[in-house]
């Protein structure tokens, strides 16, 4: 609050209706919200039941969510997201922030324009996607869908239920798989690097149109790597 700013001129309405709350900033010199705040800003801290579905919105600042096991729906407009610790299905969507996920188990749904995505320790059915940020996966376990347009992928993998799906345009893709399991991958890229895996556990067939197809310790769960003009590495987790 820069001070030279009344709080009187704005009322915060807290209210129930049923089993939903409700809150709001409103300025009282226009009944509404869409004038500017001239530097003020307003921050709710919400606590909940560990067991609620929560919808938060937000134009212009970040949304955090913590602890809580339900339904998920986050959208921002200009600001990041952390959320972290929570369970059930997650979608998050923002235009112009950068999205930090960390050790969620579910169904997650991400999603950024211009912003960077981080995923840390998260468990279960893994949906990324930007358009010009980077993808960022560490000590992941389940099912993995990540794609961007004009940013990297990279990603390290403890354990793979059913597949791996990354697609990129214009950027690289560095992929960490696990040491115990099986692979078929398919990629196809500008340049490829496989020195990070064991030359003794795959076999390598190229096809006509350039694309890879690696065989990793006998094959098993389905990998699909893509990038017109990037780079495709493969390694194992750290």
């Amino acid at each position: 609050w820069p001070g030279r700013r009344s709080l009187e001129n704005y009322r915060i309405i807290i209210q129930q209706r049923g089993d939903r709350i409700i809150a709001s900033v409103e300025d009282r010199r226009s009944g509404g919200v869409g004038r500017d705040a001239g530097g003020v800003e307003f921050h709710f801290v919400i606590q909940v039941p560990r067991r609620a579905s929560t919808n938060l919105r937000n134009l212009h600042g970040e949304i955090w969510l913590e602890g809580v096991e339900g339904s998920h729906f986050l959208q921002n407009e200009s600001g990041g997201m952390r959320v972290r610790k929570a369970e059930g299905e997650i979608r998050a969507a923002s235009t112009s922030g950068n999205l930090e996920l960390d050790q969620l188990v579910g169904q997650v749904h991400a999603r950024t324009v211009s912003g960077h995505i981080q995923s840390i320790g998260n468990e279960g059915e893994i949906r990324l996607r930007t358009i010009s940020g980077n993808v960022s996966v560490t000590e992941m376990t389940g099912v993995l869908a990540a794609a961007t347009t004009s940013g990297n992928l990279d990603a390290d993998l403890i354990g793979v239920s059913s597949g791996i799906y990354m697609e990129a345009v214009s950027g690289n893709i560095r992929l960490g798989l696990p040491s115990d399991s099986g692979f078929q991958i398919r990629a196809k890229a500008m340049g490829y690097d496989f020195g990070g895996l064991n030359p003794s556990e795959f076999v390598e067939e190229t096809r006509s149109d350039g694309e890879k197809s690696i065989t990793l310790r006998g094959g098993g769960v389905p990998v699909s790597l893509s990038t017109l003009s990037g780079r495709v590495t493969l390694t194992e987790s750290q």
